[in-house]
């Protein structure tokens, strides 16, 4: 290889609970006339997958326990928000400043086990949580878009993320298939 291009699929539409995500973005490739070959490697925003695979949670439906309650106490905020990273996270490593870090059940240091709050419904009380198995997530959408497209294509769903105590915002793949 002696290049690297990089091109997002325009007008990719929302996605919903039960979405066909693969047959979403096999038709997206086509209507942005984009041509795939073997060797090629899409990238899938975390979000899209959690939508697809129905991973919202509404807070108003979760029993925070005591513990939840008490560390929502303390760091002043919604004690269902807090059992959801209780039950997202192996443990809590820190909450110095108010932020929550985590080690995230499926091993990744994170701030709100990775919880989404952002671009998903008008519903201040629905949250996204991560993809629950996101490396059978990406085979399954890259053994899917190989054979319907019939190229060796590679999956990679990324997730952005802030580092604890630094500003700005980075991009880190969350699973991969076929790389």
């Amino acid at each position: 290889m002696n290049h690297l291009s990089i091109q997002a699929l325009d007008e990719f539409p929302l996605i919903n609970p039960g979405d066909n995500l693969c047959s979403i973005i096999i038709d997206s490739i086509k209507d942005n006339e984009i041509l795939i070959d073997d060797g090629d490697v899409i990238l899938l925003a975390q979000k899209i997958v959690s939508k697809s695979e129905n991973r919202y949670k509404d807070l108003s439906k979760i029993t925070p326990t005591e513990k939840a309650k008490n560390l929502g106490k303390t760091l002043s905020r919604n004690p269902s928000f807090i059992q959801l990273i209780l039950d997202e996270s192996n443990e809590i490593l820190s909450t110095e400043k108010n932020v929550i870090i985590v080690e995230h059940k499926l091993g990744y240091t994170n701030i709100n086990a990775g919880i989404d709050r952002s671009n998903i419904s008008e519903n201040k009380d629905l949250v996204l949580l991560l993809p629950e198995n996101p490396k059978k997530s990406a085979n399954d959408i890259q053994l899917q878009i190989s054979s319907q497209l019939n190229k060796d294509i590679s999956v990679i769903i990324t997730d952005s993320m802030t580092r604890p105590y630094r500003s700005g915002v980075t991009n880190f793949a969350i699973a991969s298939s076929n790389i």
